[in-house]
C-alpha cells in the first residue's frame, strides 16, 4: 500500500514484535506469518513492531503518507522515530502486496 504516518496510532494495536529480526525481509516474513495465522488482512510496519486493528483497512491512512520508508526488493519498513509505517494488504489471491500495481 505504501509508507504512511503512524503517529497517532492509525494502527493500534500491536501483531508481532520483530525488534529481534535484522533485515527487512526478516520482519516482513515474521509479520506475513503472524498475520495469516490471525486472520490480519491489513498491517503496517516500522522498525521494530507490526501494527493492525480492528478497522486496519479503514484507517491506515488517516494521518496521511509519509516519506519516512525504506523500500527493498522484498518489502519495507517505516521508523518509530519518523513515526512511519509501511503498509502490506492482503490481495484477493491471499497474497500481502506492497505495492499497489
Amino acid at each position: 500500500m505504501g509508507c504512511y504516518q503512524n503517529s497517532g496510532r492509525a494502527l493500534n494495536d500491536v501483531l508481532r514484535n520483530v525488534r529481534r529480526k535484522r533485515r527487512i525481509r526478516g520482519k516482513v516474513a515474521a509479520c506475513k506469518e503472524t498475520a495469516n495465522q490471525k486472520g490480519v488482512t491489513v498491517f503496517g510496519l516500522d522498525d521494530n513492531i507490526c501494527w493492525t486493528g480492528q478497522n486496519a483497512a479503514n484507517s491506515y491512512d488517516m494521518y496521511g503518507g509519509a516519506g519516512g520508508c525504506k523500500v527493498i526488493k522484498y518489502g519495507g519498513m517505516g521508523y518509530l522515530a519518523a513515526k512511519s509505517m509501511f503498509v502490506y494488504k492482503k490481495n484477493d489471491k491471499g497474497w500481502f502486496r506492497f505495492f499497489d500495481r
